[in-house]
Order: structure tokens, then sequence, then C-alpha cells
């Protein structure tokens, strides 16, 4: 069986609000990968070239890189 890959990225939903409902299902936070996303993503369209995501150890900077990526995904 052949993946549909058109119709994977066809769909009301975006990457990003997947990868968000997805957290929050699963974690049951997002309001911090949502503010860090948006001010990563306000960052990058002033013109910012280098960006540094830190945080201590356990508090879900691999989650917010799995959400920012689908969101740069979204933007194209």
């Amino acid at each position: 069986m052949a993946i549909d890959f058109e119709k994977l990225t066809r769909g009301a939903n975006s990457k990003y609000a997947n990868q968000i409902e997805r957290v929050r299902f699963e974690k049951g936070y997002v309001k911090s990968i949502e503010i860090t996303v948006e001010e990563t993503i306000k960052n990058i369209n002033e013109g910012a070239t280098r960006l540094a995501i830190y945080g201590e150890p356990q508090s879900g900077k691999t989650e917010m890189m799995i959400c920012l990526t689908a969101r740069l995904l979204d933007e194209g």
C-alpha cells in the first residue's frame, strides 16, 4: 500500500495544529510551547538568522522544537 503524501498535506488542520493537539493530549500543556513558537516565528520574520533555544532538562524543548518545525513547514 502506497502512502498518498498529497493527501497527508491536505486538510483543514495544519501540521502545527496537529502537533499542538498531540502535545495537549499527551502532556496537558501547550501554552509555553505556543508562546515560544510565536516568538521564534516573530524573530525569524524580523530577520534573525541565528536563534538559541534553551531550558532546563525535561522542560519541553524537544516538544517545542517538533512544534516549531511543524509551524515552519506550514509557513513554507
